[in-house]
């Protein structure tokens, strides 16, 4: 089923075009991959902010949490970078 990787459709690519729909492979799984952990931590953030929000402040209205959870995947981000700048 999947062959030759040069080959689409039955048509015989040439390698330069062949490198290149894999490139674009490649690069549209990397996006996917932070696409969906953005996601995660996106729905992670917004859970501990209701969590945090209601033991510290019950009465925080839609837009406290919301701008709490922007503040927590931001430092998940943050905390992301100083991990990785570490590791070089």
């Amino acid at each position: 089923m999947f062959g030759n990787p040069c080959t689409l459709l039955g048509l015989q690519l040439r390698s330069s075009m062949a490198y290149q729909l894999n490139s674009c492979h490649y690069r549209n799984r990397i996006v996917d991959k932070k696409l969906q952990i953005f996601a995660i931590r996106g729905i992670a953030g917004l859970f501990f902010a209701v969590i945090i929000s209601r033991f510290f402040k019950p009465d925080a209205g839609v837009p406290y949490i919301i701008g709490l959870a922007v503040i927590l995947v931001a430092l998940a981000y943050f905390a992301e970078f100083l991990r990785k700048r570490r590791n070089r």
